[in-house]
């Protein structure tokens, strides 16, 4: 019987953990003194784009090797363990509310890094509002900024 149970719960738990997800494309968007989209896709490499304000300049593409794609996939999952659906609803709520608790300590000229992960069986985003309790953020604004700073692109 205390078998049974165990294997049970085990059942439960995996019912509750994400599909196994296979990524093709990652977009990143970056706010902040500049707006810029970042995507990357597997097979294609990768493209910047900088925001309206930069009038006229068209996207870029440079290269990305499929074995970095999956490099930067697996430096990216512990944020995609947060990341919700994305839908129209759960975008346009973040564009409206942000995700920063009303109480936390919030500066409002850091910027974000939103994540958006595709693919079979997975359309998913994550924010990380740099100016939300930057103190108690700090190592993971640090890793996100790491992790775009290891990427063939100038920013400047």
């Amino acid at each position: 019987m205390l078998r049974l149970a165990a294997i049970l719960l085990l059942l439960a738990l995996a019912a509750c953990a994400k599909p196994p997800a296979t990524i093709d494309t990652l977009e990143i968007r970056l706010s902040g003194k500049r707006g810029v989209l970042i995507t990357l896709n597997r097979e294609q490499g990768g493209q910047i784009a900088l925001d309206a304000s930069s009038k006229g300049t068209p996207p870029s593409r440079f290269t990305l090797p499929p074995e970095r794609f999956d490099a930067i996939v697996r430096q990216l999952e512990p944020f995609r363990e947060d990341a919700t659906p994305a839908t129209d609803e759960s975008v346009a709520a973040l564009n409206e509310n942000g995700n920063c608790p009303f109480f936390a300590p919030y500066s409002t000229d850091q910027g974000s890094i939103w994540v958006k992960w595709s693919g079979q069986n997975v359309s998913e985003h994550y924010l990380a509002e740099l100016g939300c309790d930057p103190d108690r953020n700090r190592a993971r604004n640090a890793e996100l900024q790491a992790i775009i700073g290891q990427l063939p692109i100038s920013l400047e």
